[in-house]
């Protein structure tokens, strides 16, 4: 019988926790049948060898690029969906192989540090859907590069993006060449781009080249205003903007 990767097998079964677990022993580890599903996570962590992760998905991510292999554009996978539903904590930390991610509509958390290092990492593209309010912690992007070619930010329905305290988090300044905004439901706090959150005097305003906005002038304005903390406000109102943009940035 062929031996597949734990991700692999994972990937083609998650909706059986049965092929889950014989995953799980296809690595050499004691994984029966009857093992509680809250227990399996554990076990998956032993494979890696103790890593932390917070969901079974969030361990099952991070051991796909820990695996090996060249992924220049990765993107979460929609069967892991009813697993998990963040990416954990450091889940891709150090992964330079990355030079694209996009984070689909059914992810509600990016843990700190999930993309620290991530060197070539420079494209981001984040989705949050129907009644998803997505939270993107401290550091989940502090990618080690202070460039973003790419950052796409896109909602559906009421979803919502929340770009916490020192979340794009950089020792510098930041640049972002292009900047989608496919919706009003989105929030930076005046510390996302920061080396820190507890040090106001630090705070870094970044660099934007082009905004693609959904809207138009007006619209863009009243956002700007009632959104857009003053303290970051320029890095905003200095970029080239582009109203009524209707596409997914996939073609930017």
């Amino acid at each position: 019988m062929a031996q597949h990767s734990l991700m692999e097998n994972v990937r083609r079964n998650t909706e059986d926790w049965f092929a889950v677990k014989a995953a799980v022993r296809d690595k050499g580890v004691d994984c029966p049948d009857d093992t509680p599903t809250a227990d399996v996570a554990g076990k998956i962590a032993s494979i890696q060898g103790g890593y932390d992760g917070n969901t079974v998905a969030d361990l099952i991510w991070g051991m796909n690029l820990k695996s090996g292999g060249q992924y220049p554009l990765f993107e979460i996978p929609q069967d892991t969906e009813n697993i998990g539903q963040r990416v954990g904590s450091y889940a891709f930390a150090g992964q330079t192989n990355i030079a694209e991610i996009i984070i689909p509509n059914f992810i509600y958390g990016v843990l700190s540090n999930a993309f620290k290092d991530c060197s070539n990492l420079t494209k981001i593209t984040i989705k949050a859907g129907n009644k998803i309010h997505l939270n993107i912690f401290n550091g989940a992007f502090d990618t080690g590069n202070n460039t973003f070619d790419k950052l796409v930010l896109l909602c559906e329905g009421t979803g919502s993006i929340h770009l916490e305290g020192a979340s794009m988090m950089y020792n510098g300044k930041k640049y972002i060449d292009k900047l989608v905004m496919g919706d009003d439901s989105i929030f930076f706090s005046e510390f996302t781009f920061n080396t820190n959150v507890t040090t106001p005097s630090s705070i870094i305003v970044p660099e934007i080249n082009d905004i693609y906005y959904h809207g138009d002038a007006t619209a863009w304005n009243a956002y700007v205003d009632s959104e857009i903390p003053s303290e970051i406000r320029s890095g905003f109102t200095n970029a080239t903007i582009h109203y009524n943009y209707t596409g997914d940035g996939s073609e930017l």
